[in-house]
């Protein structure tokens, strides 16, 4: 099915990638470790709410998780994503304690914690794996230059693709 959208809000620390980011209709580049709050959106004004590769680095989740329950409209869907890949040195300990498993019950329980019994109607971890098969490295291949997928395959030394771990709310 196809979502009309209208707009497309960034929320990021990188002003460049922000910028030359086509997806996006609008951006506020802030940091969400010195700043939580996100002040400039009013209640209940998104739809949709997708977080990808950073809910590792919260220092504050449970004040980012509260605000994300405020601005998502009732029966507005908020999805974070991360993979097995992240910064050792940037990521909180308890990150570096679990295992992918482990980390998706970190996220579930930021969503599970943020607000009360009403809260949510459900929370779902989704573990997002490509099949192992001849045509996905076929596709993976294809839908890239031949140096990059080799740069690739030599640095990750093979040519399987990062894992992508997702937990879903859906606001009651």
């Amino acid at each position: 099915d196809v979502i009309p959208i209208n707009r497309v809000i960034g929320v990021g620390m990188n002003a460049e990638e922000m910028e030359t980011n086509p997806q996006l209709t609008s951006y506020y580049i802030q940091n969400l470790n010195l700043q939580p709050n996100m002040s400039q959106f009013e209640n209940e004004s998104f739809d949709i709410i997708f977080c990808s590769l950073s809910v590792d680095y919260l220092i504050e989740p449970k004040v980012v998780f509260e605000e994300l329950q405020r601005v998502l409209r009732k029966d507005g869907v908020c999805i974070m994503t991360f993979s097995n890949r992240y910064f050792r040195k940037k990521v909180i300990q308890m990150w570096l304690d679990c295992d992918d498993a482990g980390r998706m019950d970190i996220v579930a329980s930021y969503f599970y914690y943020s607000g009360n019994d009403d809260s949510w109607k459900s929370i779902e971890a989704l573990d997002i794996k490509l099949p192992k098969t001849m045509d996905t490295i076929y596709e993976f291949v294809r839908r890239q230059d031949l140096f990059k997928w080799f740069a690739t395959a030599i640095f990750r030394g093979t040519w399987r693709t990062d894992p992508i771990f997702a937990v879903k709310a859906v606001k009651k």
